[in-house]
Parts: C-alpha cells; sequence; structure tokens
C-alpha cells in the first residue's frame, strides 16, 4: 500500500491529529533546540561573569601593583627626606597588601592545572620580588657608596625577576584572554547556530505544514465537490451519475453510501417505469375492449332503433286494421238496421 493510498484511506479526524502533532513536534524540537542554545549562551555568559571578567581585572590590578610598586621604589631611591621615604614605603605597603589579595583572588579562578602551575610559579617570583624591594628599601635608605653599589645591583636583579614576573603573568593574561575569547565564540557560534537551526525547522515546518494542508485540502474539497455536483444532478432529476470512492475515510464512505443510494433510487425508478409500462398497456387492452363493447352497445341500439320502428309500424297497421274492423262493424251494423226495417215492413 502506498504512503498516498494509506493517507487517503485514514480517517478525516486522525489526519487533523497527525498535522497537528507534526506541528507539535516542530515546535517541541524548536523549543528543545533554543533551550540548549539559551542554555549553553548562559553557562558561557556566567563563565564570562564568575570567571574570565573577573580574571582580567585582578590581572590588571597585579599588573598595576607592580607597576607601582616599581614606581615607589624607584621615588625612594630618588630621595633624601625621611617624610618621603615614609610616604613612599607606605605606598609600596598599600599596592603589596593589594596585589598579594589579588593573587589569592585569582588561583581560584584558574581551572586548569597548567595555569594554577604557572600561577604557584608567579607566587615564588612575587614573593622574591617582594624580598628584593624590602632589600632595595633598606639599602635606599644608607646612602653609602657601597650600599649604593649594592643597591644597583639589587635593582637589576629586582628588576629582572618583575620582568619576569610580569611575562609570566602577561602569558597568563593572554591565555585568559584566549579562553574568554574562545568561550565568546561559542556563545556567538552557539547563538548563530541556533538561529540558523530554528530558521531552518521553522521554513521545514512551514514547507511540511502548507504540503500537508494542501494534501489534506484536496482530500477533503475534492469529494466534497465532486460529491455536491452529482447531488446538484440528482436533485434535479438525473439518475444517471455514478459515484463511487476508494478511500475509506469519512468522506469516501459519505460517497460510496450516496452512491449506493442513487443506483438504488435507479432501481426503482426502472422498476417503476416497467409497471407504469405495464399499466399503460393494460389500460390500452381495457381501451380496446371498451371501444368494442362500445361499438357491440351502439349495433344493439340500432337493432332496437329498427325493432322500435318495426313494432310502430304495425302498431300502425293493427290500427288501421281496427279502424278498418272498425268500419266493417259499422257497415254490417247499418245492413243489420236496414234488414230489420225491411222485416218490419
Amino acid at each position: 500500500m502506498s504512503i498516498g493510498k494509506w493517507f487517503r484511506n485514514m480517517r478525516l479526524q486522525s489526519k487533523i491529529i497527525m498535522l497537528v502533532t507534526i506541528l507539535i513536534i516542530f515546535t517541541g524540537v524548536i523549543g528543545i533546540y533554543s533551550i540548549i542554545n539559551v542554555n549553553t549562551i548562559t553557562e558561557n555568559t556566567e563563565l564570562l561573569g564568575l570567571f574570565f571578567i573577573p580574571r582580567v581585572q585582578i590581572g590588571g590590578k597585579i599588573t598595576e601593583g607592580l607597576a607601582n610598586i616599581r614606581l615607589s621604589g624607584l621615588r625612594h631611591m630618588m630621595t633624601n627626606l625621611e617624610s618621603e621615604f615614609k610616604q613612599h614605603e607606605d605606598a609600596i605597603a598599600k599596592d603589596k597588601l593589594a596585589t598579594q589579595k589579588a593573587f589569592e583572588e585569582l588561583k581560584p579562578l584558574l581551572r586548569t592545572k597548567e595555569n594554577q602551575q604557572k600561577h604557584d610559579l608567579m607566587m615564588q617570583q612575587w614573593n622574591q620580588f617582594i624580598d628584593m624591594t624590602e632589600e632595595i628599601l633598606s639599602l635606599s635608605r644608607s646612602k653609602a657608596i657601597i650600599a649604593s653599589h649594592t643597591l644597583d645591583l639589587a635593582r637589576e636583579e629586582r628588576g629582572e625577576v618583575a620582568d619576569e614576573l610580569a611575562k609570566n603573568l602577561e602569558d597568563l593574561m593572554a591565555v585568559i584572554e584566549r579562553e574568554t575569547n574562545e568561550t565568546v565564540a561559542d556563545s556567538m557560534t552557539a547563538a548563530a547556530t541556533g538561529r540558523t537551526a530554528i530558521i531552518g525547522i521553522l521554513v521545514a515546518l512551514i514547507v511540511i505544514g502548507f504540503i500537508l494542508g494542501i494534501f489534506i485540502a484536496r482530500n477533503i474539497a475534492n469529494p466534497v465537490m465532486e460529491l455536491v455536483k452529482v447531488v446538484n444532478k440528482t436533485a434535479s432529476g438525473d439518475f444517471t451519475e455514478n459515484i463511487e470512492s476508494q478511500s475509506t475515510d469519512e468522506i469516501g464512505n459519505l460517497m460510496n453510501a450516496f452512491g449506493n443510494m442513487v443506483k438504488d433510487l435507479r432501481g426503482i425508478i426502472g422498476q417503476t417505469a416497467a409497471s407504469a409500462e405495464a399499466v399503460a398497456s393494460t389500460s390500452e387492452e381495457l381501451a380496446a375492449a371498451a371501444e368494442e363493447s362500445a361499438s357491440a352497445v351502439h349495433q344493439i341500439s340500432s337493432t332496437i332503433g329498427e325493432i322500435s320502428a318495426g313494432i310502430e309500424e304495425q302498431t300502425a297497421s293493427t290500427n288501421q286494421t281496427a279502424a278498418s274492423v272498425h268500419q266493417s262493424n259499422q257497415a254490417i251494423a247499418q245492413v243489420a238496421e236496414g234488414a230489420e226495417a225491411q222485416v218490419r215492413h
């Protein structure tokens, strides 16, 4: 059985239920896919908010702290006033605490083992940098020649440590930036893919719904139009049209039932016509018999008329005979009277 025939034989209610089910399935797919993409974008947004953005901010604080400490140390070495010594040492202590706190806040935000190992290395370099800074501050207060030479060496060593620390921090920030860009790109890709997929599913839904709608409409409208045509002809008295359907749905059953009704009516009309012809034939025979009876009655009437005329003639003759007899009787009576008179004389 082909798909088209199977679909035509489905009940109308089943066709509508199937169409609605398809629409619901496609709508569900769109909804599920949208939820998945929204969850992906939400997770990436949470990652950006909880990890990537704070790491970038903390990295900026560490970089700023290193730069401020190095600048304050340089100013400390260039001054001779105790008040300025104190001012720069306080600034270094403040930046030290802020940078130390930033390092502590950064480690829980590093999700990979490689980044955590790099953080531990930077912490070692940081502690070394702070120790060298303390030594430089101590040497900076004594302006001795020997101290000045040692100060230069310590400053160079601290500069190398600071440069290496800054380079590692820059590498870590590059990794964080790359991860951030990947997360943003992943979110954008998920959004673009979701948008494309949703548009594709919607287009497919429209096309499938349009095709199914046309198919169902044709399966309903065409048989109904054919049925209406036959009904109009039947209503005008034309019972020659035959209608039948291969479909077993409600409309197909209606068409077949109406076709059977037309066939039955055509049979009844045929039987009625045959009966009418028989009645007409019998009527013709009765009419012929009636004509023969009328002719016989006419002949009988003519015969009765002739008999009546004969009777009238006989009656007239009888009357004439009676008159002759009467006249004879009168003549006889006169003769008799004459004879009697002669006898008397």
